[in-house]
This record gives C-alpha cells, structure tokens and sequence, in this order.
C-alpha cells in the first residue's frame, strides 16, 4: 500500500469511528434535571416580543420568560430555536404555583405524543387604575358680603 493510500485509510477510519462515537452519545436535546428553581413571589406580566421575520425554514420562536435569580426577576429574552427532529415541539418555559411557591419550568423540546400538561401560572393582564376624581365642585357663587351693624349714636 502507497503512503497516501494509508494515509486516506487512516483519515476515513478516524471519521468513521468519530460518527460512530457520536451517534451513539446521547442527543443534544436532552434535558439535564437541576435542582428546582423557586421563587416566592409570582412573576411579572410576558414581556410582548416581536420575533421578526423567519430566519430560515422550520424556525420556531421560542418566546422569553422571567428567570428568579434569588432576589428578583428577570427577563430572559426569546430567541429562533431549530426542532432536534422533525415534529417536535416547544414546550414553553413558564411558573407553576405549587406549595405556596412559584415553580420554574424549563422549556424544552417533546416528542408531539409526550407533552406535559402543566398548570403553569398566568399573571393577571395589566389593566391601568382608572384615574380618580374629585367630586365636582359646585359651581361658583359670590358668597353674601357681611352686613355691618349700623353705627351707634
């Protein structure tokens, strides 16, 4: 065997052992179990995003949500995601009230036929107070002058 014959069969081997090894990790996909966030306090109003336009074919905009960092919230803006397979879809990330406490609920991908159902906790929509008022006043009348007592004589 030629130098460079070998030298393709060792590169091609390597890459056939490389795809080996990699289908046989676990996906990229998987979701890795934390300890749970838990807030204790509900989260604020979604934040309204407009994700713009499709940035390429199959894109599914996976929406923001607020994240507890101890002491407060914060929003963690949305971003375009891929699906890791064809029909997946995006369980949204949200808050579930559970034991007196607020529940994070990482988004993920899942498989059509196993998507959780979870009670997550939807804020009251924002209604503005409405302004208050003041009983009108009466309208202005010229109060009566005090009359003077005649003057003694």
């Amino acid at each position: 065997m030629t130098r460079n014959a070998l030298s393709l069969s060792l590169v091609l081997t390597l890459a056939f052992a490389l795809l080996i090894a990699g289908a046989c990790g676990p996906p990229y996909y998987v979701q890795v179990d934390h300890d749970p966030v838990v807030a204790p306090m509900p989260p604020p109003a979604d934040i309204a995003e407009e994700p713009g336009p499709l940035p390429w074919p199959g894109a599914v905009w996976v929406h923001g949500y607020w994240y507890w960092t101890g002491e407060t919230y914060v929003w963690v803006a949305g971003a375009w995601s891929r699906p890791p397979a064809i029909g997946y879809v995006w369980v949204r990330t949200g808050w579930v009230f559970l034991d007196g406490r607020y529940r994070f609920m990482p988004g993920r991908w899942a498989h059509p036929r196993r998507v959780p159902r979870y009670p997550y906790y939807r804020p009251p929509p924002h209604r503005p107070s409405p302004p208050h008022h003041r009983p009108t006043p009466p309208p202005h009348r010229p109060s009566p002058q005090p009359t003077r007592p005649p003057p003694h004589r």
